[in-house]
């Protein structure tokens, strides 16, 4: 049982007042800032909630801040509400007193679920008191947030590259609708070639952001960040209708015709029929079946979602073709075969990087798993001849990668 301890908390004004007022002394005894603010949050901490009850959270919060009272002994230290502190420490040793202070947490709540993390924001000058503000409840913050899920760590350092990254995501949530309704966002198509021939039958039609402000804004930045702010359904949609467009072009001007691929989230079941948003779209585009194409990442599947397998049963009887993505990249990939069908099977090539014997015995496995289960197989992220020899010899389908083509746009991929 936690015991009650009551003390005089500094509010947030004295505890800036204080901290401003140490860094002030240290600037003028040695010319230089010797303190750094730190940020403190304790992950999950619904979950001790949970399972003690509030009061007993609130109790164990104060048990927390009495640990940091005596880890930064005689430093501003200040209870920011919720679950989050603040302290300003000393910079010789603070990576240090952070562990103990972390692993002192994890001892007395006994959760590894429930972790103490911080984020420190080293100074190189003496900050005004808005700077100083920021540095606690905004950079050290960000720096914090980057390792609430890793389990291996206990503090991150704040960096410009950091402050960057976090002003493009805030970027992201606020700026999709305008993104897509001034074109920002354009469909690249990268080709998917027959490795026997290396003749084009097919395209995956990719999303990519030219940001007025920000310039290029990578996938791997935009797609987590609407994923997280539930948002992905309204790209996925949006590239839907692009891919929809560009294949009535193809249409109209007679070209021959290919099927381009849309990958789904698993967010795009929940938070909307795809199956109906896809069937509407085609429909208003007079597209004939085959040629759009669902992809659905592995990643997806592993909790057995009845809305995502209902969606894709949704497709497969209606006629659209439905790949499983990045088929390798999860630890249930037997039993996303078990438990799903699908047209075609693409490979992570993380399996030839690096190029050895073991990874080609594996690929070559598959290939021939997946003969013996009716599923045709693709490659991607093929970048080398020597890769493409090999995936013709084990007798993969197709291959999709750098070295038959990046993504372009459709007027670069005629």
């Amino acid at each position: 049982m936690i015991t009650d301890t009551r003390r005089t908390h500094l509010g947030r004004q004295e505890f800036l007042q204080a901290s401003a007022e140490c860094l002030q002394q240290e600037w003028r005894e040695w010319h230089h800032i010797k303190s750094c603010p730190v940020f403190f949050n304790v992950t999950n901490f619904h979950l001790y909630n949970a399972a003690h009850g509030f009061r007993q959270g609130d109790l164990c919060l104060q048990h927390i801040e009495d640990i940091l009272q005596e880890v930064f002994r005689g430093r501003p230290i200040m209870h920011l509400g919720s679950d989050n502190f603040a302290v300003l420490a000393d910079a010789a040793d603070v990576q240090v007193r952070i562990d103990t202070a972390c692993q002192r947490v994890l001892t007395f709540i006994g959760n590894p679920n429930i972790a103490l993390k911080a984020g420190i924001r080293f100074l190189t000058g003496l900050p005004s008191t808005k700077d100083l503000n920021v540095a606690f409840d905004s950079e050290a913050k960000i720096a914090c947030d980057t390792i609430k899920k890793d389990a291996s760590r206990h503090w991150a350092v704040y960096t410009e590259e950091l402050g960057l990254r976090h002003q493009t995501q805030n970027y992201v949530r606020e700026h999709l609708d305008q993104a897509m309704a001034k074109g920002y966002i354009r469909v690249y198509l990268q080709p998917v070639v027959r490795t026997l021939t290396g003749r084009l039958v097919s395209a995956e039609a990719l999303a990519r952001w030219e940001s007025p402000q920000y310039g290029t804004i990578s996938p791997g930045i935009f797609i987590p960040v609407l994923e997280e702010a539930h948002l992905i359904h309204k790209l996925d949609t949006y590239i839907l209708r692009a891919v929809a467009k560009i294949m009535r072009r193809i249409l109209d001007e007679q070209m021959p015709p290919f099927p381009i691929s849309v990958n789904l989230s698993r967010l795009d079941f929940l938070l909307q029929d795809p199956f109906s948003v896809a069937e509407t779209i085609r429909e208003e585009y007079r597209l004939p079946l085959g040629l759009i194409q669902i992809e659905v990442t592995e990643n997806a599947l592993v909790d057995k979602m009845n809305s995502v397998l209902n969606g894709i049963q949704k497709f497969q009887q209606k006629g659209y073709p439905v790949l499983l993505d990045d088929f390798g990249s999860g630890y249930s990939s037997l039993n996303v075969l078990k438990d799903y069908d699908f047209d075609t099977i693409k490979f992570d090539m993380k399996f030839l990087h690096p190029f050895t014997e073991k990874s080609r015995k594996i690929l070559k496995a598959l290939v021939s798993m997946a003969k013996d289960l009716s599923v045709h197989t693709l490659a991607e992220g093929a970048e080398t001849k020597e890769q493409c020899d090999f995936l013709r010899k084990i007798g993969c389908e197709k291959i999709q990668g750098y070295y038959y083509g990046k993504p372009v746009p459709f007027d670069d991929f005629q």
